[in-house]
Parts: structure tokens; C-alpha cells; sequence
């Protein structure tokens, strides 16, 4: 499967850990696990993953922290963490995702609060949802510069 660039598999019942080996597909783009059981954390072998334009795994049983390599998904156009039992805070790398159009990553569990992300970098976001992640602080004056069409933000 190295030639693999998409693998969908939203709205099944699979459950168990995320498998270790898919952080070996390095031309996988999309990565589309909704609505399933799965259960831990995200394996760090997903570091490598690139070229990843599109990941969604919202509506699982995931835990753990959001992990900073995901400041390594440069090509990230959507991330979609919603409705898991990770927990925050969001890691700051995420300034990184500067092609990100879609950035959704609510209900964050555990007490860790955290300061609103640096979104100064995404230029071409246009969705937004941070809601129920325990933020702190204030909504920057920067997010005035983003051509953001829909925001979302509520604890």
C-alpha cells in the first residue's frame, strides 16, 4: 500500500488503536476516520505524514494530548479534531499549517487551559471552531486580518 494517497473510512464502527504502520504511507493526502470507535492516543509514526492535506478523525474515543507534530502537516488544507477525549492545550506548532482553509478542534478535555492559537500565519483560513476547549485570554486582534467566513468559539 506505499502508493496509497487516500483512505477513507468514516462512519464504520472500527475501534482499537490508530495503526502504527500508517505513519509509513508517505503519500497518503487524505485521512478520513470520523465516526468510528477508535481508541488512545495518535501514534507519533503520523509525524511523517507530510503530505497530508486532509485529516478528520472527529467523533472517536482518542485521548491524549493534540501532539506538536502535527506542526509537521504542512500541506494541512482541513484538520477536524472534534468531539474526542484529546485533551489540550493546542500545541503551538500549529502555527506551522499555513494552507489551512478548515481548522475544527473543539471539546478538549482535562483542566489544561490554554491562550488562543497564533493564527496570524494562516492566510487562507475561512472556517473556524474552537469551541469548548477551555481557552484563556482574548480572541488576538490579529484574527481581524483572516478572511475567516465562519467562526466558532465558545467554552
Amino acid at each position: 500500500m506505499s502508493t496509497l494517497e487516500e483512505l477513507v473510512i468514516e462512519d464504520n464502527l472500527l475501534g482499537g488503536p490508530l495503526p502504527r504502520n500508517l505513519g509509513r504511507l508517505s503519500r497518503l493526502r487524505r485521512f478520513l476516520a470520523s465516526a468510528n470507535n477508535f481508541t488512545g492516543t495518535i501514534p507519533e509514526s503520523y509525524g511523517r505524514l507530510t503530505n497530508l492535506e486532509d485529516f478528520r478523525i472527529d467523533g472517536s474515543s482518542l485521548s491524549g494530548r493534540i501532539p506538536d507534530f502535527i506542526g509537521n502537516w504542512t500541506n494541512l488544507t482541513r484538520l477536524d479534531l472534534q468531539g474526542t477525549s484529546m485533551e489540550g492545550p493546542i500545541p503551538s506548532t500549529i502555527s506551522r499549517l499555513t494552507k489551512l482553509k478548515e481548522l475544527r478542534i473543539t471539546d478538549l478535555a482535562g483542566a489544561s487551559s490554554s491562550r488562543f492559537p497564533d493564527l496570524l500565519s494562516m492566510t487562507q483560513l475561512n472556517r473556524l471552531d474552537l469551541s469548548f476547549n477551555t481557552l484563556t485570554g482574548s480572541i488576538p486582534d490579529s484574527i481581524q486580518t483572516l478572511q475567516i467566513d465562519n467562526l466558532c468559539v465558545t467554552n
